[in-house]
């Protein structure tokens, strides 16, 4: 009698046990996505012709001596979460270059977040160990740096905050000469983001 009562209660403790969770990442892509800067969020990318963020840049010709301003700037009444950012040689599609956090520009329409994102973990892998610190004082909230090809290498965000707008500035390296282009994956919620969202080329030349 007692096998029989145990056959027919497993099922029920099977039921009962806890499903696994997805993590996504409030503090920051980990090191680990530099490559394919797909998000680990159990869901497909938006299509690119839908998202409402773009990459500016301030020229779309520089020396290797100069710097590059660039911005992910959303349309109007949208906002993003998340971000990495990086620059991608052309052709290649190797990270180049190195970043200076400018600014973050907090805000956005106060909406219901998704469903899964009280689930995020504060683990963000590889980030650059080198602390969000310029001229002795802390730079702006929102954004630090990630080692994908040397300390500075990409940009991600450092919470989950709503954020309207990012900028910075790219240095490519004083060897490289050659076409560049501006890469981000931008998320804007648990499961809605944007994978290669690009910038103009910039041709970069020798100083």
């Amino acid at each position: 009698m007692e096998i029989i009562n145990l056959i027919h209660l497993f099922p029920l403790a099977l039921f009962l046990l806890p499903l696994p969770t997805i993590h996504g990442y409030s503090s920051g892509a980990p090191g680990g996505q530099c490559q394919m800067m797909m998000p680990q969020h159990g869901a497909k990318p938006q299509d690119p012709g839908t998202s409402p963020f773009n990459i500016t840049i301030s020229s779309v010709s520089i020396t290797n001596s100069d710097t590059l301003n660039v911005s992910i700037v959303s349309d109007l009444g949208n906002y993003f979460e998340g971000f990495l950012l990086k620059a991608v040689t052309i052709p290649g599609g190797k990270t180049v270059g190195t970043f200076k956090i400018l600014e973050v520009a907090n805000g956005g329409p106060e909406e219901e977040e998704d469903a899964s994102s009280s689930e995020e973990s504060d683990e963000s892998g590889e980030s650059d160990k080198e602390p969000n610190v310029q001229n002795g004082k802390q730079i702006s909230a929102g954004a630090k740096y990630l080692k994908c090809a040397g300390a500075r290498s990409a940009v991600t965000h450092n919470d989950g905050g709503h954020k309207t707008s990012l900028e910075v500035e790219w240095m490519p390296s004083m060897k490289y000469v050659g076409e560049v282009r501006m890469v981000a994956t931008v998320v804007k919620g648990f499961y809605t983001f944007w994978v290669n969202v690009q910038s103009e080329t910039v041709k970069v030349s020798k100083s």
